[in-house]
Order: C-alpha cells, then sequence, then structure tokens
C-alpha cells in the first residue's frame, strides 16, 4: 500500500514538473520583450566549401498564364499560349579567391523540365524510384578572369556579352570567347570577340570606347551631375541562318522544314495553305526552307547617359549595313541547289545563291524623374522597317531587293515592355513576355512607379502604344500597323533581404498587326488579351 502511495506520488510529482516547465516556457513566450534595432547587429553569413572558393546562387520559380478568346495559329507540339506554365531555374556560381589577380569562374545551371511537364509514369532509367522531372546540369558559364589591376578585366572563356546599346536591341546572351575591359586614364575601352556557331566563320567582334564627360558626386558618395557616352563597333559573320518570314533570323527546325517540303510535293491544297500558314520560315515554290549568310555585317553607335540630381536620360542609335547571301539548305550530296522562285530565280548567281544588301537603324530615348519616393518615365523607341509585298505564290518580293529594316543578331532579349517584348535575357527576372523582335517596330509610353521603403515593396504601372514603322499584309491580304496598346502592372515585395517576390497583371488589346512570334501572319481579328504572372527569387 504505502510503496503504492509513493509510487502515485511520485507520477503527481513528475506531471507537475512538467506542467511547471510548460506553464514557464508559455509565460517566456508572453512575457517576450522584442529587440530593437541597436540591440542586434547583423552579420553576412559566408558559406564556405573549401577554402579559396567562394559559393554563390540564384533560385526563380515563376508561373505565368495568357488569356484571350482569339489568338494566331500555333504548331502542334508548341506549348498552348492558354496554359498555365511553371518553370524553375537554379544556378550555383563557384569562383576560386586562391589568388588576387586570378580566379576561374563557374556557374552551373539545372536545366528541368517544366513543372506541368512532370509525367512520374514515364520510363526512366534512374533506378527503382519514381522521377518524375528530368534535370540536367551543364555549365551556363566557365572562364578564367586575370586582373592585372582593379581597372583591368580580362576574361577567356564562356561568358556574358551585352554590347552595344546594352539594352537587348544588338545582342544580349552567352559565347564562348575573349574579352577585356581596361580603364585608362578617363577613358575606358572594351575589346571582346566570340564564337557564335559551329561555322568556321561564325565570330563576333566588338570594340567600344566609353567616355565620363563629367562626374560630380557629394560627400557621401551619391551622383549630382554625370555625363557619359560611348561608341561602339561590332562585326558579325554567320552562316546558314533559317529566314524567317519577316526577313529576320527563324528559329532551326530541320524537322518541320522537311515535313513542310514534303507537303508541298504531296499534299492537297488545304494542306499546302495550313502549311504556308504555320511555317516560321521563307519557302521556294517546292516547300524548301530559304537560309541565308550574314556577310560583312556591322553594327556601330552612339550611347548616351546624362544623369543631375533626380533626372536620368539615355539616348542611343545603332546602324547595320550588310550583305547577305540566300541559299538552300546543302542535299545528301553537300551541293547547293537552284531554289524555284519562278522568274525570280535568276537573281541566285551561278545557280545557288543570291546576294543583297541591308541597311537599318533603331533609336531609343529613354527619361525618369524621381519625386521622393515616385519615380515618373518616359520611353519611345522606333527601328527601321519595310513596307511588305503581297507574294502568295512564294516569288521572292520581299526578301530579293534591298532591305531597310533593322534586324539585331539574336532577337528577343529586348525588354521595353513585359508582355510583347521580355523575352529573355542575362539575369533571372526576364523570360516572361512573347521576346519579339525589335525589327520594323516603334514604341511610346511611360511609367509611374511607387516605392515603399519601409515594408520593401514598390508598386509601377506603365503603359505603351506599339505599332509596324512600315506596313505588313495580315491573312485577308490588308495592310495593317497597329500591334497593340499595353498596360503593365507590378507589384514587388521582398520579405527579406535575399528574397524577392513580384506579381504582373498586364493586358494587351491586340491590334491588326498581333502576331505571337515574329514570323507569323497576323490574322484579321484580335481580342483582348490577360497575362497573369509571378515570380519568387532567391539568391545568397
Amino acid at each position: 500500500m504505502f510503496r503504492n502511495s509513493l509510487r502515485r506520488i511520485c507520477i503527481i510529482l513528475s506531471l507537475f514538473s512538467l506542467l511547471y516547465g510548460s506553464f514557464n516556457l508559455l509565460f517566456a513566450q508572453s512575457n517576450f520583450a522584442p529587440l530593437s534595432s541597436e540591440d542586434i547587429e547583423e552579420k553576412n553569413e559566408i558559406w564556405a566549401l573549401y577554402p579559396g572558393l567562394k559559393v554563390s546562387a540564384d533560385y526563380r520559380l515563376h508561373a505565368f498564364q495568357i488569356d484571350s478568346n482569339t489568338l494566331p495559329p500555333r504548331e502542334e507540339e508548341d506549348p498552348d499560349p492558354k496554359a498555365l506554365l511553371f518553370e524553375h531555374e537554379l544556378r550555383v556560381n563557384l569562383r576560386s579567391s586562391v589568388h588576387r589577380n586570378l580566379s576561374i569562374n563557374l556557374e552551373i545551371e539545372i536545366n528541368q523540365e517544366s513543372i506541368q511537364d512532370a509525367d512520374f509514369r514515364s520510363e526512366r532509367v534512374s533506378g527503382k524510384t519514381t522521377d518524375s522531372q528530368v534535370a540536367q546540369i551543364q555549365a551556363r558559364q566557365a572562364f578564367l578572369e586575370y586582373n592585372s589591376n582593379p581597372r583591368n578585366i580580362l576574361r577567356v572563356g564562356k561568358q556574358p556579352f551585352n554590347i552595344g546599346d546594352r539594352q537587348g536591341k544588338v545582342f544580349s546572351g552567352i559565347l564562348t570567347g575573349l574579352s577585356q575591359n581596361c580603364a585608362a586614364g578617363t577613358w575606358c575601352y572594351e575589346l571582346a570577340a566570340a564564337k557564335l556557331g559551329n561555322h568556321p566563320a561564325d565570330w563576333l567582334y566588338l570594340g567600344s570606347l566609353d567616355y565620363p564627360v563629367f562626374e560630380d558626386k557629394n560627400s557621401d558618395g551619391t551622383v549630382m551631375n554625370r555625363l557619359n557616352v560611348e561608341i561602339f563597333r561590332i562585326f558579325y559573320t554567320e552562316r546558314d541562318v533559317p529566314l524567317g518570314k519577316s526577313n529576320g533570323s527563324a528559329l532551326r527546325d530541320e524537322a518541320s522544314s522537311d515535313r513542310i517540303a514534303e507537303v508541298y510535293l504531296d499534299g492537297s491544297e488545304e494542306e499546302k495553305q495550313n502549311a504556308r500558314a504555320l511555317s516560321g520560315q521563307i519557302i521556294d515554290r517546292q516547300g524548301r526552307p530559304l537560309y541565308y549568310d550574314a556577310l560583312q555585317q556591322q553594327y556601330f553607335g552612339l550611347r548616351l547617359e546624362w544623369e543631375i540630381s533626380s533626372f536620368f536620360l539615355r539616348f542611343d542609335i545603332t546602324s547595320n549595313q550588310g550583305i547577305r547571301k540566300y541559299h538552300l539548305a546543302e542535299n545528301s550530296n553537300g551541293n547547293l541547289e537552284k531554289p524555284d522562285f519562278g522568274e525570280n530565280s535568276d537573281k541566285f548567281k551561278n545557280s545557288q545563291k543570291a546576294k543583297r544588301s541591308l541597311a537599318g537603324v533603331v533609336s531609343e530615348l529613354e527619361m525618369k524623374y524621381q519625386l521622393n519616393a515616385h519615380q515618373f518615365g518616359f520611353r519611345g523607341m522606333v527601328a527601321s522597317g519595310d513596307k511588305e509585298k503581297l507574294d502568295t505564290e512564294n516569288t521572292g518580293l520581299n526578301f530579293l531587293r534591298t532591305l531597310n529594316s533593322y534586324y539585331e543578331i539574336a532577337p528577343g532579349s529586348y525588354r521595353g515592355t513585359n508582355f510583347y517584348f521580355n523575352g529573355g535575357g542575362l539575369d533571372m527576372t526576364g523570360g516572361t513576355g512573347l521576346g519579339h523582335s525589335v525589327s520594323n517596330t516603334s514604341l511610346w509610353g511611360g511609367w509611374y512607379r511607387w516605392d515603399l521603403a519601409d515594408v520593401d515593396v514598390f508598386l509601377k504601372t506603365q503603359l505603351f502604344k506599339l505599332s509596324r514603322t512600315q506596313s505588313v499584309y495580315n491573312e485577308v491580304g490588308d495592310l495593317v500597323e497597329d500591334i497593340g496598346l499595353e498596360w503593365d502592372n507590378t507589384v514587388s515585395w521582398k520579405p527579406d533581404k535575399n528574397l524577392n517576390t513580384e506579381f504582373e497583371v498586364n493586358a494587351f488589346q491586340a491590334g491588326k498587326a498581333f502576331t505571337l512570334n515574329d514570323n507569323q501572319t497576323p490574322i484579321k481579328k484580335n481580342d483582348p488579351v490577360i497575362q497573369l504572372a509571378a515570380r519568387v527569387y532567391y539568391s545568397f
């Protein structure tokens, strides 16, 4: 009896001790006094896998959807623009710090399928576990950097190039080559040479000279008055570029080209019309796709930036001139055949290639004014173009002539608007737009931005009018110019110093010249388009 009573007392005391401890924890939380900013000091953590190695990383998850009752036709294998798309991207940056002047830089990218493409029922060879997505590791950047002094940077290897106007209207991408940025006195220059493709003649050469006319700063380093001028010249050569219906470049799709040629030879008239509507390339009368060689292509221009107190102005103008040679793809014997363009076939010299020149110009003006937490801006961009000629019989009227359009080297990286442009770029904040070329396009509009610094939030709204510089034909043979009116709205919230979120609602009142890509024919009628987008970024 005494033993049982003693056991009960011990159990009760144990429970009481446990409850007392729990109550203390609860009371401790209820009496918690938050620390003020003066009571703590935040330190950045340094993640070192190995002495002499610096590690950083970037992660992005973004989702976007387009909603419209009427959209232009598309290829069956292309993603449905109305579908809700999820994509994420992970980049890990490794930089050696063993030596002061030399470093090896490697950026690893996880190239993973879109989330909605996950299929754990598909056959995998990664073992017995369920693997629903394919992810491949690739080196996005890999270069050696040599800094003889802080004002001289020499890089050799696969690296980013943002050249010319530095806004994506010439070239913005990653290539393998050599570059040097150096400051000599008050002048700064950049020299670069990069490989573009597999052909020995596919190269890009750059030379630029940057001069700070004046730069005044106050005691805390804030710029009070600055004027910067840069002149640049770029040489570009490339072989076997697919010729698109916009007379610019098209995506390389050999399977699609072979299918179209087969339909033209054996298909019905209706199948030929559908093949003509869906093909992104110029084809001859037998359905064979055309290519061009970019010879002696040159870009030269001026970029000016002026900043005074709360006002900022940027102006750039770029001219391109060069020669093209049009031809068919090589046949199985490695020879070039003569295209079938009817009477215009005689323009192909030596029965193989037709040589034509082109010259174009693009200019852009951007102005911003900062008033405390409010920012007001204006942007105007005009790129030259050619008035399209109606050519339903594929006789080459639109390209077998001197062209006055401006063509960038790689379309899609200009970020003038959120929806129509903004197809990609070197950072992780782009890629949700359609990625149109600037060729034969004009843009005018402005924006307003409100920064709420206390909560790390900014609100931005912008309105732009887009149109063709020269008229193009739509599907019924009418000349049209109006691309549409775009209204973009962005909300950005930064809950943590390394974490950022963005939400977009973009409305586009499509005009009669609107298309989903550069090489489609505008349809007769377009309804309003709504795009919803959300992005999450994390970096350290």
